[in-house]
């Protein structure tokens, strides 16, 4: 009887046993199961995860491409700026560069949006429009994605509009997609015709416009005369910092606003200014020089409306200009006692027509050791 008990106890273990071990095994098929149906939806969502993330890259690629400089700071991209002007733009009414507006602005956008912000700055101290014109058609072709434009000082009335008009085109012409901010300089301190004309043209180009007059003009910020340095036009640190902060605020406002390039082509307001269409500039190394005298021989003629980039001296200047023999007067240029400066300037306002030599004949060594060039513009 205890034989049959042990026999039939080991009967039933064995049959738990293996009822156990049938019951682990759909367990762990199920489980197994389970768990392949859990790997399966993880696959699927990462799979989705890497289209969506693969997309989104696309997406980020494309908008790089196309944003707008004001975009392209909401998103985050990196940007570049093209600051183009006078004295005003090169921080001349201080001793520390650092305090200037540019540098005040850069970093402030750098701080803001965190990104990258290249700038490159190519003003010239006591020059025009057409000085921007001629360094903006000089430089190679470019991304900028923000051009900061700064005359009207020095420029002369009666062919601002013109000359102002060309460097709006040529930053247009040379950068596919560049948003300009067009700068109405503290130091006209009222709203001369000048800047009347910078107002009207860049609302005609969809500029953006930062009005630098009536806060230099504001009482609550310390009037003018505290705003400036001893000449008494270019800004002092407190005024280089009004700059940076309407030029900062104006570039806030048009990021929230998500404003993007108008690369519609518009037409053109001065009929003149299409005699800037086109340029070439020929480098001081390109002419043969003996002593002061410079000759450049063409090899085909060469018709537009010449300009010339050289230093003027105070005091006593001397430079003799000859387009195949024919003499025409030079260009004459600002004097200012404290500096050996160098202008580019137009000569004159007619279309020459060169077919054998240009010469240029210099009094001083001086000046001609700075003789960058001559340039020639047309249609």
């Amino acid at each position: 009887m205890q034989k049959l008990n042990m026999s039939t106890t080991n009967i039933i273990l064995s049959v738990v046993a293996v009822i156990l071990v049938v019951a682990f095994g759909v367990i762990w098929i199920m489980d197994s199961k389970e768990q392949q149906v859990r790997y399966a939806e993880n696959m699927e969502a990462n799979s989705q995860v890497q289209v969506e993330r693969r997309e989104r890259m696309v997406e980020m690629e494309q908008r790089e491409l196309t944003d707008s400089f004001y975009q392209k700071l909401a998103d985050g991209f990196d940007v570049k700026i093209l600051i183009v002007g006078d004295s005003i733009s090169l921080g001349k009414g201080i001793s520390d560069e650092s305090f200037s507006w540019v540098n005040l602005l850069e970093s402030d956008l750098v701080e803001t949006y965190n990104v990258n912000v290249q700038v490159q700055n190519v003003s010239l101290s006591y020059s025009t429009a057409y000085a921007g014109y001629v360094r903006t058609m000089a430089l190679p072709e470019n991304d900028y994605d923000l051009a900061i434009i700064c005359y009207g000082q020095n420029d002369d009335e009666k062919t601002f509009a013109n000359y102002y008009e060309g460097l709006i085109r040529a930053i247009r012409s040379k950068n596919e997609r560049c948003s300009i901010i067009s700068v109405l300089e503290s130091s006209q301190r009222k709203y001369t015709n000048k800047i009347k004309t910078i107002q009207e043209l860049s609302e005609h180009y969809g500029n953006q416009v930062a009005d630098l007059i009536d806060p230099f003009n504001d009482t609550a910020s310390g009037d003018y005369k505290n705003l400036t340095s001893n000449d008494g036009i270019n800004p002092n640190e407190s005024g280089q910092k009004i700059y940076a902060d309407v030029i900062s605020k104006l570039i806030a406002d048009e990021v929230e606003k998500d404003t993007p390039y108008n690369d519609a082509e518009v037409e053109i307001v001065n009929d003149w200014a299409k005699n800037l269409n086109k340029f070439k500039g020929i480098t001081a190394s390109e002419f043969k020089r003996t002593d002061n005298k410079f000759v450049y021989t063409l090899n085909e003629p060469l018709t537009g409306f010449y300009g010339i980039d050289y230093k003027y001296v105070a005091g006593e200047n001397g430079c003799k200009i000859f387009i195949d023999g024919k003499e025409y007067k030079a260009p004459e240029a600002i004097v200012h006692s404290d500096a050996f400066q160098l202008y580019i300037i137009p000569l004159g306002n007619q279309s020459i027509s060169a077919k054998q030599s240009i010469e240029l004949r210099f009094s001083t060594d001086e000046q001609a050791n700075a003789f960058k060039g001559v340039c020639v513009s047309w249609e």
